[in-house]
């Protein structure tokens, strides 16, 4: 299945990409991904656990396009696999804050060409693709100065035995708490990762979903 995925949304509208970048999960880690990038020429990346930020950029781009495809589907009235190409097109047209413009204008360098605009009669004009890079370039040293500070001013300042609370990312009951209390620090993997424990389950975590518990003191 991802296989197929690659070939027909990436390759065959696009090219063969030189990078991928992934989470280490087994769909991705495998033999036949492995084939598959070399036969290519792919260089295949996986982001550390330790490090989940590197594809936060994806995790955020799918909430969003879920977001869509629940509106496009009348919220389930339709199946979510008939309407991803109405609900990517919906996206790809969208302003994207990050770029400062739509991802549409941003590869075509044009508004696009939508029905409403034929009948309306409006037209749709280039736009200075050069512009628009140069303000893309801008936001991401932004962006990235950014990040700069913020790995600075957040440093875990965590240790073994903290009684911390865990990050738990609400799917469907909005009126769950978001942080969950009970857990332990038991152990460091990396300066940004520690390994958590409530007496039942043990977790690895990255730093940004670890909290001191306030309600308890060492």
């Amino acid at each position: 299945m991802i296989e197929k995925c690659i070939l027909q949304n990436i390759v065959k509208k696009y090219g063969i990409p030189s990078r991928i970048l992934s989470d280490c999960g087994l769909e991705f880690k495998n033999k036949k991904m492995g084939d598959l990038s070399a036969r290519l020429g792919i260089k295949w990346d996986f982001a550390s656990p330790a490090h989940h930020q590197t594809v936060g950029g994806v995790e955020r781009a799918n909430q969003t396009l879920w977001q869509k495809i629940r509106k496009v589907s009348d919220f389930g009235s339709r199946k979510w696999e008939t309407v991803v190409a109405q609900a990517t097109h919906a996206v790809n047209i969208s302003y994207n804050r990050s770029i400062g413009t739509s991802p549409f204008i941003l590869k075509y360098g044009k508004l696009p060409d939508l029905p409403i605009d034929t009948k309306l009669g409006f037209d749709t004009s280039r736009v200075n693709h050069r512009t628009i890079l140069n303000n893309v370039l801008k936001r991401r040293e932004s962006y990235e100065r950014d990040i700069t500070k913020g790995k600075i001013a957040t440093k875990a300042n965590l240790s073994i035995g903290d009684s911390v609370c865990i990050y738990k990312q609400k799917l469907s009951n909005k009126l769950e708490p978001e942080w969950i209390d009970g857990f332990t620090i038991i152990g460091m993997v990396e300066p940004d990762a520690f390994v958590v424990t409530n007496g039942t389950a043990k977790l690895r975590l990255n730093k940004s979903h670890i909290k001191r518990d306030s309600t308890h003191t060492r």
